[in-house]
């Protein structure tokens, strides 16, 4: 997983970037040592989990919740008074 450790220093240089990561329910909830490792290690990078499998999931349900976590951060950023840089 040399990626998350990579994606969470370069997101240290933007101000206010957050990054999250879709992990299948079993994955997060798992008993297995080396997913429980996994699952810490990501946690610990400051990276949010969302559980969720892209595979049981249909495109439009994956659509809507990616549209309504856009529609939060947005209301938030508008909130604190932050500018946003998409539409």
């Amino acid at each position: 997983m040399p990626v998350f450790p990579n994606l969470a220093g370069k997101a240290k240089d933007y101000d206010g970037t957050t990054i999250s990561v879709l992990l299948r329910a079993a994955t997060v909830e798992s008993s297995v040592p080396v997913k429980q490792r996994d699952v810490s290690e990501i946690r610990e990078l400051g990276i949010e989990i969302f559980p969720g499998d892209i595979l049981a999931a249909s495109i439009s349900a994956l659509a809507a919740e990616c549209f309504l976590r856009l529609l939060f951060v947005r209301r938030i950023m508008r909130l604190i008074g932050a500018e946003t840089t998409f539409r």
